[in-house]
């Protein structure tokens, strides 16, 4: 595994480094210009308030504050709330990410085996026009149904106006609001 760290780190690659080990996990080493920049991995590694906790950064009351904010909000991350609370700086917590993300390379290293594969990200056309809104979800099945859009068509198709002058009304088939 060192060697094709290596190896993609000299030749200043960007893209993902993906380990598929003997049990079917995919493991992946984030790299931009031949630097890691993320590993995502289920193999074990130290939560970030506890890590602060043992160093001596983070005490008792804080960790268990810490705690309750990520139950309540699931989706925010620990750093951000340690940081929001004022329990610790943004420095302290950047060197607790950077630790957090040196165990984890390191848990990668303890793998027996693993199938390598290199994912390079390919590259965006600068000259294409983005496609609308309106042209990648204009009658597009929607997830629940859409009543007052329905009731407006239906009366459209019947002649029924809404009420404005027809020479104010979209032409017919077509929709004034975005989605």
């Amino acid at each position: 595994l060192g060697d094709v760290l290596g190896a993609i780190h000299r030749a200043g690659a960007s893209g993902v480094l993906e380990l598929i080990d003997e049990r079917g996990r995919t493991h992946r080493v984030f790299w931009s210009g031949g630097m890691i920049t993320q590993v995502d991995t289920e193999l074990f590694r130290e939560r970030l308030g506890d890590m602060l906790a043992r160093q001596g950064s983070l005490g008792a009351r804080a960790l268990a504050r810490l705690a309750r904010r990520l139950l309540e909000a699931p989706s925010q991350r620990a750093g951000e709330i340690l940081i929001e609370e004022g329990f610790v700086s943004s420095d302290l917590v950047n060197a607790g990410l950077r630790r957090q993300l040196h165990q984890k390379l390191e848990a990668l290293f303890q793998l027996p085996d693993a199938q390598l594969a290199f994912r390079v990200p390919r590259p965006h056309e600068q000259h294409r026009t983005p496609l609308s809104p309106g042209e990648f979800l204009h009658g597009r099945p929607r997830a629940r149904p859409r009543p007052r859009y329905a009731a407006a068509q239906e009366r459209a198709s019947n002649g029924q106006g809404s009420g404005a002058s027809s020479s104010h009304r979209a032409p017919a088939g077509s929709r004034s609001r975005a989605y």
